[in-house]
């Protein structure tokens, strides 16, 4: 792997019959040099679609630890999602007002900043977020934790 390799990773939030509904998170990771992609969604259980948004970048924090302990030369951490809210309360550009969401945001900002590179988030459209959308959209269809197999 060479020196400088971002690791970019799309992650969303889903719910049915929101505002309250069954609901799951995809998240898909990749690294820049094309070495090494993978992917996993899981249901979340009764939530709604905000929560699921805030717990999908949870997971895709999570994926990019375990990154890191694989791929410990990545020297950048992109983090893309299709959720505005997530991604403009990330950059501080937007409070969260609902008081549910806040320790999410909270546990997100930590885990973000724990990380010790350059993390960065940018909000993109959901057609451009459509693998994580799918895996996120496939672990309610099979109700159960999917992977980049599944698609």
């Amino acid at each position: 792997m060479s020196a400088g390799v971002e690791l970019v990773v799309y992650f969303d939030g889903a719910a049915r019959s929101n505002p309250r509904g069954e609901a799951s998170y995809g998240v898909w990771c990749e690294l820049s040099d094309g070495t090494f992609a993978w992917g996993e969604g899981e249901r979340l259980g009764v939530r709604t679609n905000n929560e699921a948004e805030f717990e999908a970048l949870l997971a895709a924090l999570a994926q990019c630890e375990e990154a890191l302990r694989a791929f410990p030369s990545i020297a950048r951490i992109r983090l893309r999602g299709d959720s505005e809210l997530v991604v403009d309360a990330m950059l501080r550009r937007k409070r969260v007002h609902a008081e549910h969401l806040r320790p999410l945001l909270d546990e997100a900002h930590r885990r973000a900043s724990a990380l010790g590179r350059s993390v960065g988030f940018k909000h993109v459209p959901r057609a451009r977020n459509r693998v994580a959308d799918t895996l996120a959209n496939r672990a309610l269809d099979l109700r159960r934790r999917v992977t980049e197999a599944d698609l």
